[in-house]
């Protein structure tokens, strides 16, 4: 039998308890040896500075005074494999950025060896009797797929600091450039892929509806999900100007919400005539015959319909793909879009997101002249166009 300390027991009743209701928190794998949080800590403060951002990794909320840090064990994990399980349940993306966040933590850590098992009953997306678990439906294996002789897995609040120091969202354009560096280096060298199955389907799309050498401009619309939207009325004007410096690309709108889609589609007839609109046929939030007026089809996947559900996390991986195909990017904070930056590099400097502080306008924004479309005038064309629930309805 193990004696564990005061500051241990209490530690595990008031800190983690805590935890388990937090997101990161993972799912056990009884064959792993955890990894505490004062563990994860003295390794983390051992990364360069521009790889981990300021965190209170060692501000416990705790009134006894904590025991004596470890010393960074470097040399133990050298043989070790890292165990990720994925979140208990969350949007889509998140099962991929617990992988990245845990990985980038470990490889500082000097664990060289990560592999990925996600068999969550409260998952969404994951099709039961499958025989593949909620990564491999989607993502080619990472690891070996086996029981390593030393499997390690982070604890609930070391997972929590994971995703608090490595899986958050960049709020200013610098830090977001130095975040996709990270984390496109993280998914060429895992590597991170989608099964081949969607990388063939996201090709036939595009093959069918743009060919081999159409310029594409990428428009992700996130509209109603637990974030703050960000109006299409905000695109209009560079939309306007990416047209003006390239007349004969396409667009290809991607987007968890209907109205948002329909308010686009109405400018788009009336200010772009001759310019092909494409779009997937996916569920969307706001539909009538889901029921879910206001709901993204994602982030409460458990309350749609189970004939939606069965198609949601296809869609996102598919309108992520096709994303990572655009020549250009138009974006606000998702990891939808994100991730299409992570498989294409380039668009980290081909894009442009609309929630960055300091993000520089493209090179072509005033490609229109005199002719531009102001705010104003963008705000005014989305208000006057906007379709009546009548409308949406009859074109849904």
């Amino acid at each position: 039998m193990v004696l564990r300390s005061p500051w241990v027991r209490a530690y595990e009743r008031e800190h983690c308890a805590r935890c388990k209701r937090y997101t990161p928190c993972l799912i056990r794998d009884a064959r792993a040896s955890p990894i505490t949080e004062r563990e994860y800590c003295a390794a983390a403060d051992r990364s360069p500075p521009a790889m981990h951002p300021s965190h209170r990794c060692l501000a416990l909320v705790l009134h006894l005074p904590p025991p004596p840090l470890p010393s960074p064990p470097n040399e133990a994990w050298a043989h070790s494999t890292l165990r990720v399980t994925g979140p208990v349940a969350d949007g889509f993306w998140v099962r991929a950025l617990v992988l990245l966040a845990h990985t980038q933590w470990a490889f500082h850590a000097g664990i060289q060896s990560v592999d990925v098992e996600y068999s969550s009953p409260a998952d969404a997306y994951a099709l039961r009797r499958t025989g593949r678990d909620g990564w491999s439906q989607f993502f080619e294996r990472v690891g070996g797929g086996g029981v390593a002789a030393d499997l390690r897995q982070l604890d609930c609040a070391a997972a929590a600091r994971a995703w608090e120091q490595y899986a958050n969202y960049a709020t200013t354009h610098a830090a977001a450039a130095r975040q996709r560096a990270a984390r496109a280096a993280l998914v060429a060298s895992l590597p991170l892929r989608p099964r081949a199955s969607f990388a063939r389907r996201a090709h036939a799309f595009w093959t069918h509806h743009f060919g081999a050498n159409r310029t594409v401009l990428g428009v992700h619309l996130r509209g109603t999900d637990k974030l703050p939207a960000v109006g299409v009325a905000a695109y209009l004007p560079l939309v306007d100007a990416f047209l003006c410096h390239r007349p004969r690309a396409a667009l290809f709108v991607a987007t968890d919400d209907r109205r948002m889609l329909a308010q686009l589609r109405a400018v788009a007839t009336v200010r772009w005539p001759r310019t092909q609109l494409t779009f997937r046929d996916v569920a969307r939030g706001g539909s009538v015959a889901n029921r879910t007026l206001g709901l993204n089809p994602g982030y409460h996947a458990h309350l749609f319909n189970q004939s939606s559900v069965r198609h949601l996390a296809a869609d996102v991986l598919l309108d992520t793909l096709l994303l990572s195909r655009c020549a250009f990017l138009l974006k606000s904070r998702s990891s939808v879009s994100e991730f299409a930056t992570y498989w294409t590099p380039s668009l980290q400097n081909e894009s442009y997101d609309f929630t960055l502080k300091g993000s520089p306008l493209p090179r072509w924004a005033r490609a229109c002249g005199d002719s531009a479309l102001s705010s104003a005038q963008a705000r005014n064309l989305v208000r006057r166009l906007d379709p009546t629930k009548e409308e949406m309805a009859r074109t849904q």
